[in-house]
């Protein structure tokens, strides 16, 4: 298996384009980035087979002052959230395919860096440089606070929801991942477990489909996969030395069992790893399948698997599967998953 680029996306008018999210049904791509817009980039005129036909279908203005450092869709693609290093996180609304910013979230010191909805789509996290992680709730145009979670000592990276509960996941600079959750019953948020094992920056954290698998990437160029075992998370596998330098950003796809992971680096590059979670007869691991080197004249700030329709999600095969980048060069690059062995720019373990 290798990488093919299909479409280079080029309209962010400074070069840095921080972060890209698919809605859920993949029709849409959203990225973000220094020029303070949102893109939206759809298919146009063209077949599923070629690739092609790809365009910036809409851009969305005037909801931040400064950078735009994430985007996230709700699950029922009514919402588009960002959030920016005007310290302050906008939820856009959608009707009829037009885009209106209907609320905007205060209450980080400075800089946001990551916001992610929960799979209820009732509630809404973001976490920023000010060592703080927020739970927002989340009733059609309004939102509230619903916890503010001071765990972490340093900048926090990346906040995760499990994909099917309400246990939130977060990656900081101090090196650490915290998990949070309500006890039944209970309104009040808590931090319930500290995952310890990366000796840098841990930059981003992503659950498996099932939820039973973390997977995090680190400035100590090491992955690591954490497997639930009762009611907790540990060390299952690691993958030392993906990349030449950090990783910043890691995006799963694959059925509850195996899967790829890939992921993106300072180095300029894209990793494929194989994942396997553990079974009655095989333990967890991470296998390196390929690089991709020089995917970005820069550094790969955001990668994100196209999802796939609900009844091919538990396919195993990989071929044809459409990975997105974003990086320092101002480019959103699409890439797809073929047969065949590695050209002059993939090596394979």
């Amino acid at each position: 298996m290798r990488l093919e680029e299909v479409a280079a996306l080029q309209g962010h008018e400074e070069l840095r384009v921080w972060h890209i999210a698919w809605s859920p049904s993949g029709a849409t791509l959203a990225s973000c980035g220094e020029d303070k817009t949102i893109r939206l980039w759809g298919r146009h005129g063209a077949t599923e087979q070629d690739g092609g036909g790809w365009c910036c279908q809409a851009v969305l203005e005037e909801g931040h002052q400064r950078t735009i450092r994430c985007v996230a869709w709700s699950p029922d693609t009514r919402f588009l959230a960002s959030c920016s290093f005007d310290g302050t996180a906008s939820v856009w609304e959608c009707i009829e395919n037009e885009f209106d910013c209907v609320a905007s979230l205060e209450g980080h010191e400075n800089e946001v860096k990551g916001v992610a909805w929960a799979a209820s789509g009732s509630l809404l996290a973001t976490c920023g440089r000010d060592k703080a992680v927020f739970i927002w709730e989340a009733e059609d145009e309004n939102f509230e606070v619903a916890a503010v979670m001071h765990s972490h000592t340093q900048d926090v990276k990346c906040v995760a929801w499990h994909p099917h509960e309400d246990i939130l996941a977060s990656s900081s600079y101090d090196d650490t991942i915290r998990l949070y959750s309500r006890a039944p019953g209970d309104d009040d948020w808590r931090c319930t477990s500290t995952l310890s094992g990366h000796t840098s920056t841990v930059w981003c954290v992503c659950f498996t489909a099932d939820g039973r698998g973390i997977l995090s990437a680190s400035d100590d160029r090491s992955i690591i996969l954490w497997e639930k075992q009762g009611e907790l998370y540990s060390e299952a596998a690691r993958l030392s030395e993906v990349h030449e330098r950090a990783i910043y950003t890691l995006s799963w796809t694959g059925s509850t069992a195996h899967g790829l992971v890939a992921a993106g680096s300072s180095d300029d590059a894209i990793s494929i790893t194989q994942v396997a979670l553990s079974s009655t007869n095989n333990p967890a691991s991470l296998r390196k399948d390929g690089m991709q080197p020089s995917a970005h004249q820069g550094d790969v700030n955001c990668v994100a698997w196209r999802p796939l329709p609900e009844d091919q999600q538990d396919a195993a095969s990989m071929v044809g599967r459409v990975v997105a980048s974003a990086g320092d060069d101002g480019m959103v690059r699409l890439w797809r998953c073929v047969e065949g062995e590695a050209s002059d720019t993939m090596h394979l373990d």
